[in-house]
């Protein structure tokens, strides 16, 4: 069936009915004949195949959900991407809400967002978990310490049994290649990414992605060149998932300051993998008051 833009087919039926009316007033035809006239006419537009448009503010409004309640718990307890966990759970109640509501969703609707929606809601959902898992066996030392935390441990998400795995792996790596997820996904642990103080949204969602790549790639704790040793230090999501960011030199390159990025693009660099630090992301831990000190 074809379609014509809303306007142009007003515009043409209106040209087409002032032309019959005109001549039907001229032939003196009545007014009930008229009228039976212009409905046939309608008819037969229609049955043609023409299908008007109606304009864009008409359509249907882009499918998202609410991250406000996760967004209230970010502010009270996520402050330069550490958590006061401790806090967090003795107030328990905002999260616990906001859980209540992604494992409520109706998995239509998941489906029918668009892939910016379907991975703001995916990210915070995973981190709010994350959270969850922290607080329900706070104190612990490291997210390690939680048996099974990530591949048989279950929570409902969008009236579905599911891992955190399976969210990382089976959906987010899998459905949508985006290596970019590495930097949104948080696993409470000093070495991951930095967790936001607000949530994703679909809203300029790869814009703040690329924001959070290059403030990962120029923290000298998770990755650093040094020129000397020609040597570049990276993150273990360098080793660990190499198959999604394709060829590393070329994606780090993009990250880094312009002649860090031509050192490493016009020469055969080493690459050394940082260990990874598992320990708590936790706000106020005793090497956060040491780097606070120095």
């Amino acid at each position: 069936m074809h379609s014509m833009p809303f306007w142009l087919s007003l515009a043409a039926v209106m040209v087409i009915i002032s032309a019959i009316l005109r001549f039907l007033r001229k032939e003196h035809v009545p007014f009930g004949l008229f009228w039976f006239i212009i409905g046939v006419l309608l008819f037969s537009l229609s049955t043609a195949g023409i299908r008007f448009v109606a304009p864009a503010y008409a359509q249907e409004k882009e499918i998202t959900f609410d991250h406000s309640l996760y967004g209230e718990v970010l502010e009270k307890y996520v402050e330069d991407g550490m958590v006061d966990y401790k806090g967090l759970k003795n107030d328990r109640s905002l999260l616990h809400r906001y859980l209540a509501r992604v494992a409520a969703l109706d998995p239509e609707v998941l489906n029918s967002m668009p892939d910016n929606e379907k991975l703001a809601f995916y990210f915070n959902t995973y981190n709010a978990l994350t959270l969850k898992v922290i607080i329900e066996h706070y104190p612990v030392r490291s997210i390690r310490d939680i048996p099974d935390v990530w591949d048989k441990m279950q929570f409902t998400v969008a009236r579905k049994k599911t891992t955190l795995d399976h969210i990382e792996h089976g959906i987010l790596r899998k459905q949508f290649k985006e290596p970019l997820i590495h930097f949104a996904l948080v696993c409470a642990s000093k070495s991951c990414a930095t967790l936001r103080g607000e949530p994703y949204t679909g809203e300029d969602l790869y814009r703040v992605l690329e924001q959070q790549a290059y403030r990962f790639m120029n923290d000298e704790s998770r990755n650093r060149l040094d020129k000397e040793r020609n040597t570049l230090y990276l993150s273990s999501y360098f080793k660990w998932f190499k198959e999604d960011f394709g060829d590393v030199i070329a994606f780090v390159s993009k990250y880094l300051p312009e002649d860090d990025a031509r050192f490493i693009q016009g020469r055969k660099v080493r690459i050394r993998y940082f260990k990874y630090d598992w320990s708590l992301n936790e706000k106020g831990s005793y090497s956060q008051k040491k780097l606070n000190k120095e």
